[in-house]
């Protein structure tokens, strides 16, 4: 009988291919030591190397996922090959790691992770896009940590559960679910994730135009997350917050605040100095930081339609008519759907609100014209 095991799988590949040890090891960026490990089982790949080594060998993920899981991975290995998955986006194989998990806590452990599972399902709908089924995976998950878990178990399975219910556009029961989460967290004295809480509770708010209350949220998250590189997240939802409040002179910091942004938010910093400098009558300026803005964003996203718009006020306040025509019928015409943070679709009337409602019926071209940008 045929051997399977993750083994007997890297070895078999290996040899369709026509590869040698030194040459797979030498596409991986390994020792061949490692490899050699490895094929005689002397060596237990983790999910990253292994997912490294059967791309390498032009193996379809699907039967990798398989072979390695022919290794009777177990725990924390499961957890980590479907975590290193989804972070890829790879929604089928991870699928194939849940199955696998699923089976591991009935045939081994007799039930006793079953609020992780609750909490892999949720995870593996939030990645798929099926916020609805994500909230009664984290939903079923708080129920059943409130009877089995301690505080942190408790904080981490109401977290999950608001970000969910947020993503389903249920803000007001988000935030009760966030605050329960925040008193849990609190309870277990762990300074970090009640630090993720209020930074989630912070953007909750902020989305609901509750600036003073979300700032005081943002403020808490920069006490708990010193340290934590994603301090810079609440630090800028600060800035935003006290912008919005009519707060002055806050030009330079946001300015200051941009040399050093994330890559993930530099889409939105450069966006928000771009329209301080529109409200300082800088339009040269605001031009700038929003093309700027418009190459750090993913085409037909929220972000991308926000700075799209806070260009077309530029350029129709500067005069530039045809470049302003050409944005608003990438705008309104044809392409993707635009959409905001919780997946609502954004139509042409969201980008008229944006701006003076007469500024964009004077802008709209006529059905034979031919402006282009300019």
């Amino acid at each position: 009988m045929e051997e399977r095991s993750a083994a007997s799988h890297l070895l078999q590949w290996r040899v369709r291919q026509g590869l040698s040890q030194f040459a797979l090891a030498r596409r991986v960026g390994v020792a061949r030591s490692t490899i050699s490990r490895l094929e005689r089982g002397a060596l237990t790949a983790k999910p990253a190397l292994w997912l490294r080594l059967t791309d390498a060998l032009a193996v379809s993920r699907p039967e990798a996922v398989g072979g390695w899981m022919d290794g009777e991975p177990r725990g924390a290995s499961l957890l980590g090959m479907r975590d290193h998955l989804m972070s890829q986006g790879d929604g089928d194989a991870a699928r194939l790691v849940l199955a696998r998990a699923e089976q591991v806590n009935r045939s081994v452990y007799r039930g006793r992770y079953d609020g992780d599972l609750y909490r892999l399902r949720g995870r593996l709908a939030y990645l798929l896009g099926d916020f609805g089924g994500a909230c009664r995976h984290f939903e079923a998950m708080e129920r059943h940590a409130r009877g089995h878990g301690g505080a942190v178990v408790r904080a981490r399975a109401e977290y999950d559960y608001g970000l969910a219910l947020a993503r389903c556009g249920r803000l007001e029961a988000a935030l009760t679910v966030l605050q329960t989460a925040l008193a849990a967290a609190a309870e277990a004295g762990d300074a970090r994730l009640q630090g993720y809480i209020h930074w989630a509770a912070g953007n909750l708010l902020l989305d609901r135009e509750a600036y003073a209350e979300a700032q005081t949220h943002y403020e808490r998250a920069i006490g708990n997350l010193q340290g934590d590189e994603r301090v810079a997240y609440p630090r800028w939802g600060v800035l935003v917050c006290r912008w919005e409040l009519g707060e002055p002179h806050l030009l330079e910091a946001a300015t200051a605040f941009a040399a050093e942004a994330p890559a993930p938010l530099l889409a939105r910093v450069r966006y928000a100095v771009g329209a301080m400098h529109r409200e300082a009558d800088d339009l040269a300026a605001a031009l700038q930081w929003l093309g700027q803005a418009l190459s750090a964003a993913e085409p037909g996203s929220g972000d991308w339609a926000a700075i799209q718009a806070e260009r077309l006020l530029c350029l129709h306040r500067d005069g530039q008519i045809a470049a302003a025509q050409a944005v608003v019928r990438e705008l309104t015409e044809g392409g993707p759907p635009r959409f905001d943070s919780y997946g609502e679709a954004l139509p042409a009337a969201w980008v008229a609100a944006r701006v003076a409602p007469e500024s964009v019926g004077a802008l709209l071209p006529a059905p034979q014209a031919s402006a282009s940008a300019g």
